[in-house]
Formats: C-alpha cells, structure tokens, sequence
C-alpha cells in the first residue's frame, strides 16, 4: 500500500486530511482491523481540543464490494498511499494510545471529493 512512509513527531499537530498507519486493534465483528492507513478527517482544531483524538476513514485494497458500492474513493499513483477509503466506516481514535505513523497529506481536491461523498452518507 505505502512505499517508504515518513514519520512525523508523535507531539505534532495531527491534521485533517493527514493519512497515517494505525494500529486498529482491538476490534469487533466486521470492523476493519490490523495496522492500515487512514485518512484524518476530523478538524484540526478539534484534534488537538480532544488531546489527540481523531475521526478517520480506514483504507483498504480488498475492497471489491466498497468499490462496487460507490461506497469507498480510490487513491491512486502520484500518492504514496493507494486503495480505497472507506467512507461509510468512521472512527474516532486516540492517536495517542495507538501505533501510529505520519504518511502523507492528500492534496485539497481529493480530500474534499471524500468529504463531499462522505457528508451524503452522513
């Protein structure tokens, strides 16, 4: 999925449209799991107000029936991070009691296309 990411500082600002890998354990029933990128979109301000918790949107490559779905966005090459966000999976988690690794920052244009799909949802 990711070639080489970079890491941030763990005291740093974690930034809506960020992507990082996080640890998603523990989990239960169909929640996806493991350690995968996610895309931040919960505020900034409102990160740091909450000490490090965040909303993100879990991304996958075995998404077939996301994909099929218009349920998920793809992320494609120049990107370091490919595979779909899950849009219609949101989940809040302390960054700060979690492995968690800075990757890259989606450009504005994609990031409000998953916003944009993501508040129809929601």
């Amino acid at each position: 999925m990711v070639k080489q990411p970079i890491g941030r500082p763990r005291d740093s600002v974690i930034k809506q449209g960020d992507l990082y890998w996080v640890n998603l354990n523990p989990t239960a029933g169909h929640e996806q799991k493991g350690y995968r990128p996610v895309l931040v979109i919960s505020q900034t301000g409102l990160n740091q107000l909450l000490n490090g918790v965040v909303t993100v949107l879990p991304i996958t490559n075995h998404g077939n029936f996301i994909r099929r779905s218009k349920l998920g966005v793809p992320l494609e090459k120049p990107l370091k991070t490919t595979g779909i966000v899950i849009i219609c999976y949101p989940r809040s988690l302390d960054f700060r009691a979690r492995q968690t690794k800075f990757i890259e920052t989606l450009p504005p244009h994609i990031f409000f296309d998953i916003v944009n799909r993501f508040k129809v949802l929601f």
